[in-house]
């Protein structure tokens, strides 16, 4: 069933039918959360009702009208994501190459890949796979069910892809990989054109699952992201022979590469972003010296001040973290806020300090402190479990 690109005064149509409000920023005094009235959302498509998606959907778009309400966000940047406890995140990567994907039974976020291979020998005996795997299947369906159930309205995120080198991890195992960068590096850079192929194969499916109508030209203009789990722990020569060439191949394919690592990663951001292997970056981890980062990349960069805030052994007091972050930033800074609900007073307390100190860039001051705890800047979505959709 096609679903086509609506012009502007469809779209504000289906916007208006789903009643989510459109506003930039709130101007009068913020609604409480015990009194504000959720709007209304109806769910539509062809399909039969899935119940855990359908709560996260019509969450998810409250959540987005709270915000809007709340002056925290205008609704430009609104997507509904893909739960990773659904699917499996990227490591139901590891499924198309003969491997296989294990729950977390105490964190259906986060799953485990068991390797496709047992030795080195299996690795250079594999071939590009010619199926998805039943998880990776089934996020595309998820892709094109959100998206038909709220008719095109809003954008649907897509999956979580991890970088050729990564991926490689989940094939082989980390320790092996790292052991046969040394030993066999013919076999490494064998699985990691296979996945480059296999994943430049898989990111028009998923931009196709969000948007049925685009054409092969917008495809390749239409730029994706990777992600990684083993960038931070990984040497400059490493990543120039394993890594880049792959990243380059897929930035060329799809116009433009946006990448996230996890952990601290600032040491590579002169060869990836700098010499222009990748176009944007974001991280959030509080080991990142994010001033040296904004010096190195400006406005390429992203920064997610959410990701362990209050669990990182490394962490700073929330305050003076937060003060580490909006002091780093530059005008031409790409910020996301998402702080988390107990987090507030310490993200206003950093920003009315820089304040005083006039030490915070124009985008940061204008958008002013966030609201504070009795006004919480998210409402608390359902945590998805992947029981009911797996």
């Amino acid at each position: 069933m096609e679903f086509p690109q609506y012009p502007p005064e469809e779209l504000e149509r289906r916007r208006q039918a789903h009643q989510v409000p459109r506003a930039s920023l709130y101007r009068g005094a913020p609604p409480r959360p015990d009194t504000w009235k959720a709007p209304e959302v109806r769910l539509a498509g062809p399909r039969e009702r899935i119940e855990e998606v359908d709560a996260y959907l019509v969450a998810s778009i409250q959540d987005f009208a709270w915000r809007i309400e709340c002056g925290v966000q205008d609704d430009s940047a609104f997507s509904l994501g893909l739960q990773n406890a659904w699917y499996g995140a990227s490591q139901a990567l590891v499924e198309p190459f003969g491997g296989e994907l294990i729950p977390n039974v105490t964190d259906p976020n986060h799953w485990w890949a068991k390797p496709a291979v047992s030795n080195l020998a299996e690795a250079l005996k594999l071939r590009e796979p010619r199926e998805l795997g039943p998880h990776l299947t089934r996020a595309l369906e998820l892709i094109a069910y959100m998206r038909e159930s709220v008719e095109g309205a809003y954008p649907v995120g897509g999956i979580v892809l991890t970088s050729p080198f990564d991926t490689a991890s989940y094939i082989l195992g980390f320790q092996p990989l790292m052991e046969a960068v040394y030993e066999r590096p013919d076999a490494v850079h064998h699985v990691c054109k296979l996945v480059t192929d296999f994943l430049i194969r898989l990111i028009p499916m998923c931009l196709k699952a969000s948007n049925p109508s685009l054409t092969e030209a917008e495809i390749a203009k239409a730029g994706t992201g990777l992600c990684s789990e083993t960038r931070a722990v990984i040497s400059d020569q490493i990543l120039a022979e394993f890594e880049t060439p792959y990243l380059k191949r897929i930035r060329d394919e799809f116009g433009s590469l946006g990448v996230h690592s996890c952990g601290n990663w600032v040491h590579h951001m002169p060869r990836l972003v700098a010499e222009g292997y990748a176009d944007s970056t974001d991280f959030g981890h509080p080991e990142c010296d994010f001033r040296e980062a904004v010096k190195i990349v400006g406005g390429a960069i992203s920064i997610y001040p959410t990701t362990n805030v209050s669990s990182s052994a490394y962490q700073l007091p929330p305050e003076e973290w937060y003060a580490q972050v909006l002091d780093a930033c530059s005008d031409e800074t790409k910020l996301t806020i998402d702080v988390p609900h107990e987090c507030v007073n310490a993200y206003n307390a950093a920003f009315q300090r820089l304040e005083k100190e006039d030490r915070l860039a124009a985008p940061i001051r204008n958008l002013g402190p966030l609201l504070g705890p009795d006004h919480p800047s998210r409402l608390l979505l359902p945590v998805p479990t992947g029981g009911k959709v797996s």
